[in-house]
């Protein structure tokens, strides 16, 4: 699948934000139609962003900081 040309447009617009605001990033989009497209500002930014999101995701989230007690919670 390929990325539409309004898509790319859209995808332009969000790097030329993010290149305004940090010297290295990482953008990855699919469109509706399941089209991917991924960019980065060079290939050694982009595999490490990439690579340690990957790790992030795949780890077990600390939720200990997310304590709530039961009886506070309303029944709607």
């Amino acid at each position: 699948m390929v990325i539409q040309e309004e898509d790319e447009e859209h995808i332009a617009d969000a790097m030329a934000i993010l290149s305004e605001h940090f010297v290295n990033y990482a953008l990855v989009v699919i469109n509706d139609d399941g089209a991917l497209h991924y960019d980065y500002t060079n290939f050694r930014v982009g595999r490490m962003l990439f690579r340690d999101s990957l790790e992030d995701m795949s780890s077990d989230l600390d939720m200990d900081f997310f304590e709530f007690d039961e009886d506070d919670l309303e029944d709607e």
